[in-house]
C-alpha cells in the first residue's frame, strides 16, 4: 500500500510541476505568484518543495463547522468522518462539451 501511495504522490507532484493548475481568479493568481509560485497566463506551476512546504503547514486536526453545530465534523487524530464527495458541478464530455452535472452523473461516478 505504501508503494501505491508513493506513486500517487509522485504523480501528483509531476502534474503540479509540469502540467500546472488553471487558476481563474486574478486575485488568486496574484497571491500564488507573490508566494513564489511560477505563473504563466492563468496557470500555476508548483515545484515539489513548495508543495511540501505548504503541506507541512496544514494542521494535524481541525473542525469543519456546519450551520447546525450538531453536524460539525472533527477531522484528524483518531477520528474518521464519512461524507459524500458530492460529485462535480459540471461534466466535460469527450468532445470537450460542458454541461451541468445531474444526479445520474454522481451515481455513475460513485459506482
Amino acid at each position: 500500500m505504501a508503494d501505491k501511495r508513493k506513486k500517487i504522490h509522485h504523480a501528483a507532484l509531476k502534474i503540479l510541476g509540469e502540467i500546472g493548475i488553471n487558476l481563474l481568479h486574478p486575485e488568486v493568481l496574484e497571491i500564488v505568484q507573490q508566494n513564489g509560485i511560477k505563473v504563466a497566463g492563468k496557470k500555476a506551476f508548483f515545484n515539489p518543495s513548495q508543495v511540501m512546504d505548504w503541506v507541512s503547514r496544514a494542521p494535524q486536526e481541525f473542525t469543519l463547522y456546519a450551520r447546525n453545530p450538531t453536524y460539525n465534523a472533527f477531522i484528524g487524530g483518531d477520528h474518521m468522518e464519512f461524507a459524500p464527495g458530492y460529485g462535480c458541478a459540471h461534466i466535460i464530455g469527450a468532445d470537450g462539451s460542458r454541461r451541468d452535472a445531474v444526479l445520474a452523473d454522481y451515481i455513475a461516478f460513485a459506482a
